[in-house]
């Protein structure tokens, strides 16, 4: 886990992403989970040396994994 700080990005292939000022130095990594005090918020989508790019659950393009579990009841 780490904490870094986050900014509005305009630029990218996404309509709501954000940058992260931590990168691969801090161990971030493509698909990481992203989360705030609330919950989760968005995953890991790029990453470079000092700087991550956040997909946000929010984007239209979001398509976080689920994966769907079924029981039994017997």
């Amino acid at each position: 886990m780490t904490a870094a700080r986050v900014g509005l990005d305009a630029r990218g292939p996404f309509s709501n992403t954000r940058l992260a000022d931590a990168g691969v130095e801090r161990g971030v990594k493509v698909g990481n989970p992203v989360m705030n005090d609330r919950g989760l918020v968005g995953r890991v989508v790029g990453v470079t040396r000092g700087a991550s790019r956040i997909l946000m659950l929010t984007d239209i393009a979001s398509r976080p994994p689920v994966p769907v579990v079924r029981e039994r009841k017997s």
